[in-house]
């Protein structure tokens, strides 16, 4: 397992890279406060995936279009996408403008999520907090192992459910695991 902590630290040092190469930290500051979060934030990186938010009171989906233009404009990412969860809202989704970004990178594949919000997401900020207060070297691992296990059998289980399940439920046997996540039978 500790294989696992290693190659996560390994994934978070491309992401520093990819984050410096492409300057979006710095694009994106001009819209509002940056502020990375999600596995990035807590140092549970197994994929090449980060979550960003931008927040902003008077963030428009005028300004976001613009931001989204720049990225285009930069050439730095090969995919991009806009979403309105604000004139469209979706019960899981924050309310706020979302830009989608997507690229290969150091011959690894990367999805950058960047959430413009006009307030912090409470939701999220009281989960990171949660996780932040309760993770440990052991639990790190577990988690890291659960992410591992959800990718290798292509599992319908997101991150903070795999946090929650560890870190609330107790969750630490991969068999609980998959119990907990296996479609139930009617």
């Amino acid at each position: 397992m500790k294989d696992l902590v290693k190659q996560s630290e390994i994934i978070k040092k491309d992401a520093d890279l990819l984050l410096q190469k492409s300057n979006l930290l710095e694009l994106l500051g001009v819209y509002g406060q940056v502020r990375l979060t999600g596995a990035y934030r807590l140092d549970l990186m197994f994929n090449g995936d980060i979550d960003i938010h931008v927040t902003n009171p008077r963030i428009t989906k005028k300004s976001v279009v613009k931001a989204l233009n720049q990225l285009i404009k930069q050439g730095f990412f090969r995919a991009y996408l806009l979403g309105d969860w604000v004139q469209f809202r979706k019960a899981k989704f924050p309310k706020g403008f979302y830009i989608g970004l997507k690229t290969v990178f150091n011959k690894r594949k990367w999805k950058i999520d960047i959430w413009f919000l006009k307030k912090d997401d409470l939701k999220e900020t009281k989960l990171i907090d949660f996780v932040e207060k309760n993770l440990d070297s052991k639990k790190k691992q577990t988690i890291l192992k659960f992410k591992q296990i959800r990718k290798r059998k292509n599992l319908k289980i997101s991150g903070p459910d795999i946090y929650k399940a560890v870190l609330e439920k107790g969750i630490t046997d991969p068999k609980d695991f998959l119990r907990l996540v296996k479609p139930k039978m009617p």
